[in-house]
C-alpha cells in the first residue's frame, strides 16, 4: 500500500513538473527496501511516466537537443552501474541523501535564470553523463540534466518535452 503511494505522488509531480518522479520516490522508497532493489523498480515507474508524457508533448521534441544528451548519458551508465553492484547500500544511500539535499538547496537559493546565449553542447554531454551515472546508481538522476536545460533559452513545452523523452530513452538503455 505504502509504495502504491509513494509511486502515485511521484507520478503526479512528474506530470506536473515534467520531472521529479525519481526524487520523490527514491529516498521514501528506501525507507522500505535497500537501494539495489528500490533503483530498478523506480526505474520502471519512471519509464511509465516518462512514455505517457514522450507520447503528449512529441509535437516539441528536437532530436538535435537530445542526441548529445544521450551520446553522454551511455558511458555514464555503464560507471553507474559498476557503482551500484560494488558500493554498500549505506554509502548509496548518503549519497542519494546528499543529491536531494544538495538539489533542494540549488531550487531554493538559485533563481531560475536562463542564459541569454546559446550554450555549448558541450554542457548536454557533461549533463548526459552524469544523469546516466547517477541515474543508474541511485535512481535519480534527474538533476543535471535539469540545470542544464534550465539554462537554456526553450520554451517551458520544449523543455518538458527533451527531459520526457531523454528520461524515456536513457531509461530504456
Amino acid at each position: 500500500m505504502a509504495i502504491g503511494l509513494i509511486f502515485l505522488l511521484a507520478g503526479f509531480t512528474q506530470g506536473a513538473s515534467g520531472f521529479g518522479s525519481s526524487l520523490v520516490a527514491m529516498p521514501l522508497l528506501t525507507l522500505f527496501m535497500d537501494v539495489q532493489t528500490a533503483v530498478p523498480l523506480c526505474m520502471l515507474n519512471s519509464l511509465l511516466i516518462t512514455l505517457c508524457l514522450s507520447l503528449q508533448l512529441r509535437r516539441h521534441i528536437e532530436w538535435a537537443r537530445i542526441k548529445p544528451l544521450l551520446i553522454g548519458c551511455l558511458p555514464g551508465i555503464l560507471f553507474g552501474i559498476f557503482v551500484l553492484k560494488n558500493v554498500s547500500n549505506s554509502v548509496l544511500q548518503i549519497c542519494l541523501g546528499l543529491l536531494v539535499v544538495g538539489y533542494a538547496l540549488y531550487s531554493l537559493l538559485l533563481t531560475k535564470r536562463q542564459y541569454s546565449g546559446e550554450l555549448s553542447s558541450l554542457w548536454a554531454y557533461l549533463a548526459g553523463f552524469l544523469t546516466g551515472g547517477i541515474g543508474s546508481s541511485l535512481g535519480a538522476g534527474g538533476p543535471p540534466t535539469i540545470i542544464y536545460v534550465s539554462l537554456t533559452a526553450w520554451t517551458n513545452d520544449e523543455i518538458k518535452a527533451t527531459l520526457s523523452i531523454f528520461f524515456f530513452i536513457a531509461g530504456v538503455f
